[in-house]
């Protein structure tokens, strides 16, 4: 997968069940198909984190790459998702203040 061309990318815990509940909330609810997942455990991963000096080993988080080329953690990432679904789920980004 190239990490330079298409949407904002989540990466995830590819053996956390809460992660892989994340995903299938996004896929279920993502109308404009415009998000792409890989697990931190990838080489994806371990690329697009590298630059930014992040460990792809470090999963106690979820990271999201815009597709403007920010890096996103932990509750900013998940905000930043919720804003790209659309409503009702983008009321929710107005917790991210």
């Amino acid at each position: 997968m190239s990490v330079e061309t298409g949407g904002p990318i989540l990466f995830y815990d590819g053996v956390c069940g809460l992660c892989d509940r994340l995903v299938q909330f996004v896929l279920r609810r993502d109308r404009r198909r415009c998000f792409r997942f890989a697990a931190l455990q990838s080489a994806a991963a371990a690329e697009a984190l590298g630059r930014f000096g992040k460990n792809p080993e470090d999963l106690d988080t979820v990271y999201v790459l815009t597709g403007d080329g920010r890096l996103l953690q932990k509750a900013r990432a998940i905000f930043y998702l919720m804003g790209q679904l659309g409503l009702p789920w983008s009321l929710l980004a107005i917790f991210a203040i």
